[in-house]
């Protein structure tokens, strides 16, 4: 239990938990001398960015693009947003930028399977954003069509010739 946060107070022998009780919630005596891991701020606004990051990735995200494609788009924009908030938050670290890419992401899946898409706006947003086939490519005037001359020579003779 060394390191844990949460310590038992060990009174003449006997390990008891330090439990108060308040307002019918239990709270759990934290030693301030170990680290949790994350802090809670961060783990909040990691998890609004998360909620946004769906909007923010369907302009990103392509339709002539293949889903492989798509999925590293917004993996690569996941990690950006996570070092983006880790950074504003003056807390870069392995530990706080891996915490931040997967509360990100676990909130980007969430938000996106349960609200963005039922709702239909990731969608408009993503078809509307990416270039359509057909405009893609320019409308060309189609070529004149080539007459053959006639031949000048016979087959016959330019063959005689090798």
């Amino acid at each position: 239990m060394a390191g844990h946060p949460f310590r038992p107070r060990c009174t003449a022998g006997t390990a008891q938990l330090s439990v108060i009780l308040r307002d019918t919630k239990i709270f759990w005596e934290v030693d301030p001398n170990v680290s949790t891991g994350m802090d809670i701020d961060l783990a909040l606004v990691s998890a609004l960015v998360g909620v946004m990051l769906p909007v923010v990735t369907a302009v990103l995200t392509q339709d002539r693009l293949s889903s492989r494609a798509n999925a590293v788009i917004v993996a690569v924009a996941t990690m950006a947003a996570a070092l983006g908030t880790v950074a504003l938050r003056h807390d870069v670290t392995a530990g706080s930028l891996t915490g931040s890419f997967v509360i990100e992401y676990v909130a980007a899946a969430a938000f996106y399977q349960r609200l963005w898409q039922p709702t239909g706006i990731v969608r408009a947003i993503q078809t509307r954003t990416s270039p359509r086939r057909t405009d893609a490519l320019p409308r060309l005037a189609p070529l004149p069509r080539i007459v053959p001359r006639p031949l000048l020579h016979s087959a016959r003779r330019d063959l005689g010739r090798c």
